[in-house]
């Protein structure tokens, strides 16, 4: 255990900055990437930018603006921005604008009604695509942000404490085994399997986890017979301490005489999966102490070899060193994304 980590701050990467739906065409956003304060907008082509909030000229915050064509104009004299944080216009004769004038922006993608920002330019990845909730397999995100008073890493290694499913949540779990898949540069991933005493019977369960970057956690479950679910997690640290937890499910579309009832049955499990992870668990995480814990247990090697893992993070981040390019495949460069054509436990039907 690395009690240490929780009291540092967290590593570069992707964080989430808001929820798309809540991002009209022309609208502006104040938010935190990282802790620090950013503008977050969508232009009129749809297309989202995130850049710093604040107008190089007076400094008038930039989130009351509105986006005209494909510039953000500030509210105050009218100084526009491109989505690239270069200021396009100004207040005045319009002589070019010199380079202190431009804001510096950030990469942003949308996964899974998540608007995801990078603290740097480039750290070599970015968020895989979802191919089974682009092509509709998926029903609609169900997504929420969540405010805790805890350190990210908290939540981050919650997906790997088995335990605390049947203390916690008085789930009834049987034969449970956690293992590590992969330990790279990019992506921390374990597989998380079970037998699980529900709806009548014992049934396999499967839950696949990808944290990359110590940033951002993705997932994907199963229970037999009953579900078939996909997460995206982001727990974003806030300025003044604690973090804004986004989070989105998706439940897979139900085929057959299933199909017709199954939207309501898969938004009442997104909602109890919502409720069972962000707000049943946050219950603990905010009055949660880490760095005071002192005395391991049998089993947590996984939970030690991802405080390893986050450890190489922030060495990383406070190294700052030349970031490689990412794929352009959208995936990280050697990470596989959750396998969703192939998901946990595919041993099972």
């Amino acid at each position: 255990m690395r009690p240490d980590l929780y009291q540092g701050g967290t590593p570069e990467g992707w964080y989430a900055v808001g929820i798309s739906r809540d991002l009209r065409r022309g609208e502006a956003t104040a938010s935190e990437l990282g802790g620090a304060p950013v503008v977050v907008w969508r232009d009129a082509a749809g297309e989202v930018a995130a850049m710093d909030r604040y107008c190089s000229h007076r400094g008038a915050d930039l989130s009351h603006g509105k986006a005209e064509g494909d510039a953000l104009e500030c509210p105050y004299h009218r100084w526009r921005f491109a989505r690239d944080g270069r200021c396009v216009a100004g207040a005045g004769d319009g002589a070019r604008m010199p380079a202190r004038a431009h804001l510096r922006s950030y990469p942003v993608v949308e996964r899974a009604g998540l608007l995801l920002a990078c603290t740097q330019p480039d750290v070599g990845y970015t968020p895989p695509v979802l191919p089974g909730v682009e092509a509709a397999r998926f029903h609609r995100p169900l997504v929420r942000r969540y405010t805790h008073d805890c350190h990210p890493l908290v939540i981050l290694e919650d997906n790997m404490d088995v335990l605390h499913m049947e203390y916690v949540h008085g789930l009834q779990c049987h034969d449970m085994k956690l293992e590590i898949v992969e330990d790279t540069d990019d992506c921390f991933r374990f597989l998380t399997t079970y037998e699980l005493d529900l709806l009548g019977r014992r049934r396999r369960a499967a839950t696949e986890t990808a944290i990359y970057g110590g940033t951002l956690a993705y997932g994907g479950s199963r229970v037999e017979g009953i579900l078939s679910a996909l997460f995206v997690g982001s727990p974003a640290p806030r300025n003044e301490g604690g973090v804004d937890f986004y989070f989105s499910t998706c439940i897979e579309k139900a085929r057959g005489a299933w199909a017709g009832i199954h939207p309501l049955v898969a938004n009442l499990a997104s909602r109890m999966i919502h409720h069972g992870s962000a707000v049943f668990d946050g219950r603990i995480w905010s009055p949660q102490r880490p760095e005071l814990g002192r005395v391991g247990m049998g089993g947590e090697e996984v939970n030690s070899a991802f405080h390893r893992h986050y450890a190489r993070q922030m060495e990383r981040s406070a190294l700052a060193a030349p970031a490689a390019r990412p794929s352009a495949s959208g995936s990280p460069r050697g990470v596989a994304p959750i396998r969703l054509d192939a998901p946990p436990a595919s041993s099972y039907a």
